[in-house]
């Protein structure tokens, strides 16, 4: 009996295993058309013949194109967000270690954000033509950056080494204008090398305003 429960478990976990690379397949097909083409303009039929599967495959996977769409916003979303949760698992102890990390969480975020550019332009900008609850979905996502800047902020004020203020306006303001810079270089407006020096700047103008004091 033992023996044939081991098989049977063995046999579970295979099919698990084949089911979650069918999975990743299909998420990988459709973030290529998507990018390619955008999300308008892909079918189902596309995304099943490049993943190499049977459309009855990407219905056992996905209710439809709207759910893998999604489904590859909450993937970046969540890439984006680790170099910021990741802060939490060494807080600074001054201003050189809060600036210094927060350079570093940001240039993170900038990397995989340059990584994967179409598939950026893709989810923010097409996210708000397919319905309202995606299109709120997107504006979530700008909260919660708000609210993990608000976290650290408030951290920062805590240990005396940012000065009080309203924390929520200020990290909302931060965040708003990340996105801002985000638009511009989706657009061509920015160039890639400048990055760093944009980085630089923004975290400086956040601690230190514009007299420098």
């Amino acid at each position: 009996m033992e023996l044939i429960m081991g098989i049977s478990d063995l046999r579970r976990a295979k099919n698990l295993e084949r089911k979650n690379l069918t999975r990743e397949r299909l998420l990988e097909a459709a973030r290529k058309l998507f990018a390619k083409k955008g999300y308008h303009n892909t079918l189902i039929s596309d995304i099943v013949k490049e993943a190499g599967v049977g459309q009855g495959t990407f219905y056992r996977n996905f209710v439809d194109k709207r759910d893998i769409f999604e489904n590859l916003l909450d993937m970046l979303m969540n890439r984006l967000l680790e170099p910021f949760s990741d802060m939490s698992n060494s807080m600074p102890k001054d201003e050189k270690e809060y600036r210094d990390a927060s350079i570093r969480a940001i240039t993170k975020m900038v990397e995989i954000v340059m990584a994967n550019r179409e598939m950026v332009y893709i989810l923010v900008r097409e996210a708000i033509t397919v319905d309202r609850e995606l299109e709120n979905k997107i504006f979530n996502i700008q909260m919660r950056f708000a609210e993990l800047a608000k976290y650290y902020l408030d951290y920062a004020i805590e240990k005396q080494f940012a000065r009080r203020c309203d924390s929520e306006i200020v990290s909302k303001s931060i965040v708003g204008l990340g996105f801002s810079f985000l638009n511009m270089w989706l657009n061509g407006l920015i160039d890639e090398k400048d990055a760093n020096r944009i980085i630089g700047e923004v975290v400086d103008f956040a601690f230190l305003g514009l007299t420098g004091k």
